[in-house]
């Protein structure tokens, strides 16, 4: 439909694994605040700071995105909690920018 994308959360999942990726179970759950550490503040990220402060509610997580996929950020206990498409606007964020808790969220 070429329109951007941001999936959230599950959202942040689905795409990964339509898309081929590798979603599994985590070793520890994400509930509550989680500090993310963004590797490349692009796209829907880019005002933000290299460590946030964010909303996490998950046990699923992204384990390996396909080659035409960007990791952008991670958690002590996710390896991708970010990623975008190299060439169209498809992102995905494991954490809840719309909740209170999320510093830079808006």
């Amino acid at each position: 439909m070429n329109i951007p994308i941001l999936g959230l959360c599950y959202g942040h999942q689905l795409i990964a694994y339509l898309a081929n990726g590798k979603v599994k179970i985590g070793k520890k759950r994400e509930y509550g605040v989680s500090y993310v550490t963004l590797d490349k503040p692009v796209g829907v990220l880019k005002s933000l700071n290299q460590r946030e402060k964010v909303w996490m509610s998950h046990g699923d997580m992204v384990f390996e995105l396909p080659e035409e996929y960007e990791i952008l950020a991670y958690t002590d206990s996710c390896p991708i909690v970010a990623y975008r498409h190299k060439k169209r606007h498809i992102y995905g964020l494991q954490w809840h920018p719309e909740v209170i808790h999320t510093d830079n969220g808006m």
